[in-house]
């Protein structure tokens, strides 16, 4: 019996030297979400390229998420993955939001707390399904355990990956829609205790890249008959990672490539006084990664030709954004920053053009519409 005895206290002493572990789930305690909220510079989330065309009204996002063992300090170590790349949707426009039901295929339709564990959550959006979506924005997703944040990577500057994340605004079926990136990020540091009743996970939804958009006015006293516009030029086209934390997105160095935007001329006519198309809408949007374009050697550019009514012809213009602070700060005077609509009015007359850059508010109503 006195075997026993020390035996037992052997046992529990290993036990209770050996390091702390996740606890197997013994308690129905599942993992919800609620409807995203979203930043103050916002797009609203759109539907999948390949949903548009079918227009069935189903919204998704991708959820990542892991479970860390916090230390005897309350630092989190122990980095476990056990959510990747979940489609949470919604089938009534928003409303409501829970695990796509096919996700029980691959045994993804339900998750849980885990207790004893910290948790955290990352979404992104547009869901990407590599298997059925024809679309590919040129990432693939993982949760980086040392800065405990979700880390894109795949992004290469060359061949046909160089103009993945750069959208002007059609899709493949010719509908002007941009694909955009939103993200948010959700921390539990408090470990789940058994019986602990946790509302569902809303996100805070946020913008990963920048829009530029130029709206133009006829400043003259002449009707301009059209505008034949060439191309944006200079910008750098991709990334070698992104990495979506509570700080914010962080771009990894940007390819040495340059990309060029389309942009669609105007074939109607702009009455002396009036905007293209009106004074609500833009001529042209694009959504790009953000970047820091003062140090380039040379600046981006513009270049785009007026033609005008009564006799004066042609005239050509060329915007060398270099030329013009997007920022009042000298750190970011010529930064394009993550979440931020940078608007460039365009006021041309028969000899010259004045341009001034506001930054206005990412805000839609309803998806991203372009030209």
């Amino acid at each position: 019996m006195k075997r026993i005895f020390i035996y037992l206290i052997f046992i529990l002493s290993v036990l209770s030297c050996r390091e702390k572990e996740v606890l197997p789930v013994i308690d129905p305690a599942d993992i919800k979400f609620s409807v995203p909220k979203v930043a103050d510079t916002k797009s609203v989330l759109i539907e999948d390229k390949t949903q548009l065309a079918i227009g069935d009204g189903m919204l998704g996002y991708s959820v990542f998420a892991a479970r860390y063992i916090p230390s005897e300090t309350g630092s989190i170590t122990k980095h476990q993955q056990f959510m990747n790349n979940v489609k949470i949707q919604s089938t009534d426009n928003g409303l409501s939001w829970d695990y796509d039901s096919d996700g029980a295929k691959e045994g993804n339709q339900h998750f849980y707390w885990s207790p004893g564990a910290v948790h955290k959550f990352f979404a992104v959006y547009p869901y990407y399904d590599p298997t059925d979506d024809t679309y590919d924005l040129g990432f693939e997703y993982g949760i980086n355990e040392a800065v405990h944040a979700l880390q894109a990577t795949g992004m290469h500057g060359t061949g046909a990956g160089s103009q993945k994340l750069i959208c002007t605004g059609l899709d493949d079926s010719g509908k002007n829609i941009c694909p955009d990136i939103l993200y948010g990020v959700q921390m539990y540091s408090e470990p789940y205790k058994v019986g602990d009743q946790r509302t569902p996970i809303q996100f805070t939804m946020s913008h990963a890249l920048s829009a530029i958009s130029f709206r133009i006015r006829n400043a003259s006293e002449y009707v301009i008959t059209g505008v034949a516009a060439g191309e944006i030029t200079g910008f750098k086209n991709a990334s070698e990672y992104v990495r979506l934390s509570d700080d914010g997105p962080v771009w990894g160095p940007l390819s040495t490539v340059a990309h060029t935007f389309d942009v669609p001329d105007i074939t109607s006519n702009i009455s002396a006084g009036q905007y293209h198309p009106d004074s609500d809408s833009y001529w042209c949007t694009v959504l790009m990664i953000p970047q820091n374009f003062g140090s380039y050697p040379q600046s981006p550019s513009f270049t785009f030709t007026v033609t005008f009514g009564g006799g004066i012809g042609n005239k050509t213009y060329t915007i060398n954004f270099k030329d013009y602070q997007v920022q009042n700060t000298a750190e970011h005077a010529y930064s394009f920053l993550p979440g931020r609509h940078y608007e460039y009015n365009l006021n041309v007359t028969s000899s010259a053009i004045s341009c001034h850059v506001d930054v206005v508010p990412w805000i839609e109503d309803e998806p991203i519409k372009l030209n």
